[in-house]
């Protein structure tokens, strides 16, 4: 494993953009997958910045922002360093309505105030409301005072001010199949082969992949999506939140098959094809340790690719609808499994931070503190 103070690594190439060929005036640096999934690891002077902030502002933002559920479960903070909010709702008891929730960062259940009537008895307004936070009151009697003079301001005494709220949260497996995810997946795969074979080699190379990633159109197959077959994947062990990415040369048809198996839990299969791939080799097998951020050699220990599995990987559908239900399935199968045992011998998380083991240690890598609770 990276050590926590060791340099990121970065790509130096100068020359035209990978994506629009224009002039690298100006160059930025572009993460490898995107900063807010945990990735450090940059590409200098291969990307120019009108598509960074073009790819990150558009279809990029929507799959990222469309993790929120995950990148807050797992603790993982964006590029401002804070964790991400969550937003869901709650039902209070007896009550048939929901209400907004918000899960902030820093893991506190945060509501809104809310109106829950209104009536007009003898020719005036009366309107009650419900606050969930010492002190919200206030502000709610300041705003209305400064549009109604004449307010009569009471605090009604119907209960102890406890109230049992059922939280529900959920995760829209949809966000995985959409246009803009692919288009975004395929943006991470040709990122990942001019880090792991140079800009020279993508130069001039995959220009239907990088079609697609510019403008979503492309030609034949849809080049990359959500795949999923349990049986294929269950050869792959499991460590979530860690990212696995894969790059292999597959001579045979003349493509580069790139697997990215985001937070361990979301598999993407993209096919960039080319005539000149006439060499058979596994060009890369990396994983993302996103409360590090460094691309990282797989551990000899773990899984290592095989022909039969990346073949049969390209082979499988991408990008439906079927496959983004069944995913989205299996992810919430493991998140209740993790969630639901305590003694469970195959995850760990710190007390201290929050961020998931995978093995217990007494110390935490990460925030450095006792992973268990201080007595």
């Amino acid at each position: 494993m990276a050590s926590l103070h060791e340099p990121i690594p970065v790509l130096h190439q100068q020359g035209t953009c990978l994506y629009c060929g224009r002039n690298l005036d100006p160059a930025s640096e572009e993460h490898v997958i995107s900063e807010g999934l945990g990735c450090r690891t940059t590409l200098k002077d291969c990307v120019c910045r009108q598509c960074n902030s073009d790819f990150g502002e558009t279809f990029e933002a929507e799959l990222v922002n469309g993790l929120v559920f995950y990148r807050s479960f797992f603790r993982i903070p964006g590029k401002d360093g804070r964790i991400p909010d969550f937003k869901c709702y709650g039902r209070p008891a007896g009550e048939s309505r929901t209400i907004p929730v918000i899960i902030s960062g820093d893991g506190r259940v945060l509501i809104p105030p809310q109106q829950i009537s209104e009536k007009t008895p003898l020719g005036r307004v009366e309107r009650e409301y419900r606050v969930f936070k010492a002190g919200e009151e206030l502000k709610i009697e300041t705003n209305l005072k400064r549009r109604h003079g004449d307010l009569v301001w009471q605090r009604l005494g119907k209960d102890d001010g406890r109230l049992v709220i059922e939280m529900v949260a959920e995760f829209d497996a949809g966000i995985l199949c959409t246009p803009n995810a692919s288009r975004c997946v395929a943006k991470y795969a040709l990122n990942l082969i001019t880090h792991t074979l140079g800009k020279p080699f993508v130069q001039g190379r995959f220009a239907n992949l990088k079609k697609f990633v510019t403008a979503g159109g492309f030609s034949g197959e849809l080049p990359a999506g959500i795949v999923w077959n349990e049986a294929l994947f269950k050869r792959i062990q499991h460590h979530p939140p860690r990212h696995v990415l894969i790059v292999y040369n597959d001579a045979q048809d003349h493509r580069v098959i790139v697997l990215v198996y985001l937070f361990s839990l979301f598999p993407f299969c993209i096919v960039a094809a080319d005539p000149d791939i006439r060499v058979e080799s596994v060009a890369g097998s990396y994983q993302i340790d996103p409360y590090i951020g460094s691309i990282d050699p797989l551990l000899t220990t773990r899984f290592r690719p095989e022909l039969i599995f990346l073949r049969a990987l390209a082979a499988l559908p991408r990008g439906g609808t079927d496959q983004a239900k069944a995913v989205g399935q299996n992810a919430r199968k493991w998140l209740l499994q993790v969630s639901e045992s305590d003694s469970s011998t195959d995850f760990h998380a710190c007390y201290s931070c929050t961020r998931l083991l995978e093995r217990f240690q007494p110390v935490c890598p990460y925030c450095g503190k006792s992973t268990l609770p201080v007595t």
